[in-house]
């Protein structure tokens, strides 16, 4: 977790708020209320921050292209002027839409079968993975802009590895089953064409020698329904698999 990227975060949070909240603090509460109530508040929003940034589309290790950190106006993780920073840290919006035209931005964490009935987008998910790869992790983005227009994506994080039995446990109580391994692949479905100047591919031109020759996050239009992949722990031939699968 980049620390200083959150404490950078931290400065652009309304000290109005803070000051406002001891002001209308009971008297009688005392100054040792007053302090630890700040310590805590001040706790709250670092959570709560760290939480969002580490789950945006934003966050280094999910890639600032197509949402988030660096689209739509925002600059070294700056949001413009009047942009609130965690509502502007789940936004997805396509190439053209500004931040500062974002009313709001959601993230809801979702299951594997939620995730796959989603209209639309749910059928771009893979539906059969390599052997050892399973559904570990995904996010749905809803963003509303002040014109009313609403865009989506769904954010999933494929794993990789063996289930483990923890130690032996007391007679009469159940072990659970543990799930160990590494990020697989990385995949996010768009419902509008990515903010990225990276180049975004047609299906029939992914090769097994583009793969190899990829950095990072890559996108593949499925007849206006874009997916942007990153490849972790996953050969290249299993995810010319699933990409094949796809559509």
């Amino acid at each position: 977790m980049n620390i200083p990227r959150i404490a950078k975060a931290m400065e652009h949070i309304d000290d109005g708020l803070i000051t406002n909240a001891l002001l209308t603090t009971k008297k009688r509460a005392g100054l040792v209320w007053i302090k630890w109530g700040v310590m805590a508040a001040s706790l709250c929003l670092i959570i709560v921050g760290t939480v969002f940034w580490i789950n945006s589309p934003g966050s280094p290790d999910n890639l600032p292209e197509g949402g988030g950190g660096d689209a739509g106006g925002a600059v070294d993780g700056v949001w413009p002027e009047g942009v609130d920073p965690v509502v502007a840290s789940v936004a997805v919006i396509p190439a053209g839409e500004s931040l500062l035209d974002v009313a709001d931005a959601t993230l809801v964490s979702i299951n594997e079968e939620d995730a796959k009935n989603i209209e639309r987008l749910g059928a771009y998910l893979p539906d059969t993975l390599p052997e050892g790869c399973r559904y570990s992790t995904a996010g749905y983005y809803e963003t509303t802009m002040k014109d009313g227009t609403r865009y989506h994506m769904i954010r999933v994080t494929f794993e990789s590895g063996q289930g483990t039995v923890p130690a032996p446990v007391p007679e009469g109580v159940q072990a659970a089953s543990e799930m160990t391994g590494n990020t697989a692949f990385l995949w996010m479905v768009w419902g509008h064409r990515p903010d990225t100047k990276k180049p975004i591919y047609q299906p029939d031109e992914v090769t097994p020698q583009l793969l190899d020759q990829m950095g990072g996050v890559f996108y593949i239009d499925y007849d206006g329904v874009y997916v942007g992949i990153v490849q972790y722990e996953i050969s290249t031939e299993e995810l010319m698999s699933i990409i094949n699968s796809i559509g």
